[in-house]
C-alpha cells in the first residue's frame, strides 16, 4: 500500500473513531467493554501501516514500528516518537493531522462528555457507581429519580450535621455536591437531561423532577420535600 493510500485509510478510521467517541462520551450509544481495548490500539495500528509504507521514501524508521514486543508495550507512544524523529521529512500540517488522528477517539470522547454534560440529554445512565450503562426507559427513569432524591436527602442531612446551612438554590446544591467529592453518579433529571429543580423553603427544601412530559408544574412531576409534608405543586412556580 502506498503512503498516500495508507494515510487516507488512517484518516477515515480516525473520523469514524472521532464520531463514535463523541457518541459514547455523550452517552448517546452504549459503552461496550471492548471499546477500552480497541481505542488505544486502533489508530496506532493504522498509523503503523502508514509509517511502514513510507519508510522507503523517508529512509528512517524505528525498531518498534516493525511490530514485536516494543509495539505491544509502547504502541500508542511509538507513532508520536516516529513523527518526532521524522518531522523534517513532511509538512507540519501533515504531522499535526496525524497526531490529531492518533488521539481522535479520546478527543471525540472528551468533546462528547462535555456536550453531554451541558446541552445533549444522554440516553444511557448508570444506576450504580461503576455499573453498566443502561438505556433509558420509563422504569429506569423512575429508579434514577428515586435514587437521586435519596442521595440528595442523605447529602443534605450530612451538611446539616456538619453545621452547614441548607443550599439556597440548585446551583449552590450542585456546587456543594461536587466540591464535597461525592460519587461519580450524576444528579441529573432523566426526563430532561438537566439538573433537578431545587428550592429552599424556610428550614426545609423541595426537590422535584419534570416527570415524563418534561415540564415542571404538571401532574406527572416527581417531588421530594423535607421535612416530609404534602406539596402544593402550584406553589413551586411562584
Amino acid at each position: 500500500m502506498s503512503p498516500k493510500a495508507a494515510l487516507k485509510v488512517a484518516f477515515s478510521l480516525a473520523a469514524l473513531l472521532l464520531v463514535h467517541g463523541f457518541l459514547v462520551g455523550a452517552r448517546l450509544i452504549a459503552q461496550r467493554p471492548w471499546i477500552e481495548f480497541v481505542y488505544p490500539w486502533a489508530m496506532p495500528v493504522a498509523l503503523l501501516i502508514w509509517a511502514q509504507s513510507e519508510r522507503s521514501r523517508i529512509g528512517r524508521s524505528i525498531a518498534g514500528l516493525h511490530g514485536g514486543i516494543w509495539f505491544v508495550v509502547f504502541g500508542p507512544l511509538l507513532v508520536p516518537y516516529y513523527l518526532l524523529r521524522t518531522w523534517r521529512h513532511r509538512r507540519w500540517y501533515l504531522a499535526a493531522g496525524v497526531t490529531v488522528a492518533l488521539f481522535s477517539p479520546f478527543i471525540g470522547s472528551a468533546v462528547g462528555f462535555v456536550s453531554g454534560s451541558s446541552w445533549i440529554p444522554p440516553r444511557y445512565y448508570q444506576l450504580e457507581a461503576n455499573g453498566p450503562f443502561l438505556r433509558l426507559t420509563s422504569e429506569l427513569a423512575e429508579q434514577l429519580v428515586a435514587r437521586d432524591f435519596a442521595l440528595i436527602e442523605t447529602f443534605l442531612e450530612q451538611e446539616q450535621m456538619a453545621h452547614r446551612s441548607l443550599p439556597e438554590d440548585g446551583e449552590t446544591l450542585y456546587d456543594r455536591w461536587y466540591r464535597r467529592g461525592k460519587p461519580a453518579l450524576e444528579l441529573r433529571d432523566p426526563y430532561t437531561g438537566w439538573g433537578y429543580y431545587y428550592e429552599r423553603r424556610g428550614n426545609g427544601y423541595v426537590v422535584w423532577s419534570a416527570g415524563p412530559d418534561g415540564e415542571i408544574g404538571t401532574e406527572d412531576d416527581h417531588w421530594f420535600q423535607w421535612p416530609h409534608a404534602p406539596v402544593d405543586m402550584d406553589s413551586l412556580l411562584r
